[in-house]
């Protein structure tokens, strides 16, 4: 799921506000799907805040934008046109926010096929380097997943989004920090590929 920039703004913004969403008429999860999020212990430094099912493409999409996002309405379109079954999302905060890991938030999608998953993580990575400061990230263990950092300088937050195809779903974490030296991009990126890896 694509998450407009800025991003550090709008994830801190949504965290802290309990960012929730409208209803909707997409199909329900057919499964639990918290159990495909990546585990709460996925790196040290932080604790989990919150963890819910997202059942329906405008749940998710409420859950990752802001509510005056004018794109959400476009996402929302691209989730049920691939399919969109269900989701979740976990969310931590870190637990020291000044000087190391401020926010992360890891979410699933779970999609029609194999195709669906591959269109949505390249729409997600291509929304949020639009006209950002964004360098790659390599995931190890993980040669299909895909990753930016965006980095927009001295005295700006920092932020990773890591996402990857793990069988008929598409998963991604995102996590900001004070500065791109606080961020263990990383340590969440090793973290981020054993898990895709994983079964």
């Amino acid at each position: 799921m694509v998450v407009a920039v800025a991003l550090g703004v709008a994830l801190a913004a949504a965290l802290l506000a309990g960012c929730g969403s409208s209803g909707g008429t997409t199909t329900t999860a057919p499964v639990a799907m918290a159990s495909r999020l990546p585990p709460a212990g996925l790196v040290a430094g932080a604790a989990v805040r919150s963890t819910r099912e997202l059942p329906t493409a405008i749940d998710l999409a409420g859950a990752l934008r802001r509510a005056d996002d004018p794109a959400t309405g476009q996402a929302v379109r691209r989730l049920e046109d691939a399919g969109y079954a269900g989701g979740a999302i976990r969310e931590w905060r870190g637990t020291d926010p000044t000087e190391g890991l401020t926010l992360m938030r890891a979410w699933v999608a779970r999609l029609r096929d194999g195709a669906a998953v591959r269109r949505e993580l390249q729409a997600t990575i291509a929304e949020a380097r639009s006209g950002q400061p964004a360098s790659d990230v390599a995931i190890p263990g993980a040669p299909d997943a895909r990753g930016i950092l965006i980095d927009p300088g001295a005295g700006r937050a920092a932020t990773l989004l890591l996402a990857a195809p793990r069988g008929g779903d598409l998963v991604a974490v995102q996590a900001v920090a004070p500065g791109a030296a606080a961020l263990p991009a990383d340590a969440i990126a090793r973290a981020f590929g054993r898990f895709v890896a994983g079964p």
